[in-house]
């Protein structure tokens, strides 16, 4: 055997472990019970797939909805899925946060920058982010979130809670506020509001 041709697959072999690493980050849905806890979308891209029965005008419907984004959904879902099972561990390593936090900055990256989910991609990341102590990358997320669709309360909500955690109550309320001209209905943010 020649060394180019050894060098080549050790190269390729390589590869192939660094994108399956990647994209196996997070644990996918694959039950009924998996998918009713998550949005509809995670059904309709990855149901299929799970064996599940899907139709086609609910796969349409998701796809037009979500536009060029609906590509890389199932890596939503998968950190959702991920997240939902880490909530109800008693101990939680980092490298398994690391896990689901890697595949939303995998969406946050390949999808479109204007794909609908990025801010709710964003809060999601931030998350994360308090719960590894990285507290400045999750203040950053959040507010890119705020950035990317003013009107999204949860990048508020996941805001203010962290400042009211930190003893920072003014800053809560005054995110808060700010949310609330965006959101005026929005029943999250009220509700924070009055428990400052």
């Amino acid at each position: 055997m020649n060394v180019r041709y050894i060098v080549n697959n050790m190269l390729a072999i390589m590869l192939s472990s660094f994108i399956s690493a990647e994209s196996s980050a997070a644990t996918f849905p694959k039950t009924e019970a998996d998918f009713s806890r998550l949005p509809p979308y995670c059904r309709a891209k990855m149901g299929q797939r799970a064996g599940l029965k899907v139709t086609e005008s609910e796969i349409r419907k998701w796809k037009q909805v979500l536009g060029p984004g609906y590509f890389q959904v199932h890596h939503v879902c998968a950190g959702l899925h991920t997240m939902y099972l880490l909530d109800k561990k008693v101990s939680v390593k980092d490298y398994e946060y690391i896990q689901a936090l890697k595949t939303y900055q995998y969406t946050q990256r390949h999808a479109p920058k204007d794909f609908v989910l990025q801010p709710k991609i964003s809060v999601e990341i931030g998350k994360i982010f308090l719960r590894l102590n990285r507290n400045p990358e999750a203040i950053s997320e959040f507010q890119n979130a705020i950035q990317l669709k003013p009107t999204y309360a949860a990048s508020y909500a996941a805001l203010s809670d962290y400042y009211k955690k930190a003893g920072l109550e003014q800053k809560a309320k005054d995110i808060l506020e700010e949310g609330l001209k965006y959101s005026p209905n929005s029943k999250k943010l009220k509700r924070r509001l009055a428990e400052l």
